[in-house]
């Protein structure tokens, strides 16, 4: 449910990181963007034009060069990289294109640690709840090599929702999929984002997936803009 309060407010922001040659590159200039708690926003554009860097300055991932970052009320734009780290884990989940699962661990375990780290209990009963809402429960003792790309993408899902995240930021999460799996994994995000009421922040390539979102945002050459 859409509400009239930001969650994500960001002012001004400018990132700019030091090159081989150690001069600096500019990657991101001038950006001001307000988000509605509740609302979900695509961003598009052309590889290197700056979405993933805009994305891990939301997660606070990147600190920006100059400007301001607020995620739900809260201006993480000082904050030093263990309270961000404690921020991220309880206010903002992420879900990429390679899945980043550990790769020694069961896809039940994946879920309970992130869920561990943020500091909730009953993290067991959590974590195979998690797993019911993607519809692998049955897969809960299986590594990520064990499974096809569809299910350990859903297996990501599960554990960036199971924290019942504020902000989820969605890179490509359809982009290593093929169009079956692909249409799946989107038909269960959106079904999830409605489900917790979350904030959906979604990079992607996908014209079709991003005017699935309330509103569409094109990055170029660092530049964000209203499509």
């Amino acid at each position: 449910m859409r509400t009239n309060e930001d969650i994500i407010s960001l002012s001004q922001i400018a990132l700019s990181l030091a090159g081989p040659d150690k001069k600096p590159t500019h990657i991101l200039h001038d950006i001001s963007l307000q988000v509605q708690a509740g609302s979900a926003i695509s961003i598009t554009g052309a590889s290197g034009s700056g979405k993933t860097s805009l994305m891990m300055l939301i997660a606070g991932v990147e600190k920006p060069t100059s400007g301001k970052i607020i995620i739900a009320n809260t201006d993480i734009t000082h904050y030093d990289e263990d309270q961000l780290a404690a921020f991220r884990r309880r206010n903002i989940g992420v879900v990429f294109q390679n899945f980043h699962l550990i790769p020694t661990m069961t896809a039940y375990e994946n879920i309970e640690i992130a869920l561990e780290l943020a500091g909730f209990e009953n993290c067991e009963q959590k974590a195979r709840e998690s797993l019911k809402s993607v519809g692998l429960e049955q897969r809960c003792d299986h590594y990520p090599d064990q499974l096809s790309g569809g299910e350990q993408q859903r297996v990501a899902l599960a554990r960036a929702f199971a924290t019942q995240p504020k902000v989820l930021l969605a890179d490509e999460p359809t982009g290593n999929l093929d169009s079956e799996n692909g249409q799946q994994i989107t038909e269960l995000l959106f079904q999830l984002v409605d489900e917790f009421n979350t904030t959906l922040v979604l990079i992607t390539h996908d014209s079709q997936l991003a005017a699935m979102t309330d509103r569409q945002l094109v990055m170029k050459d660092g530049v964000l803009h209203e499509d």
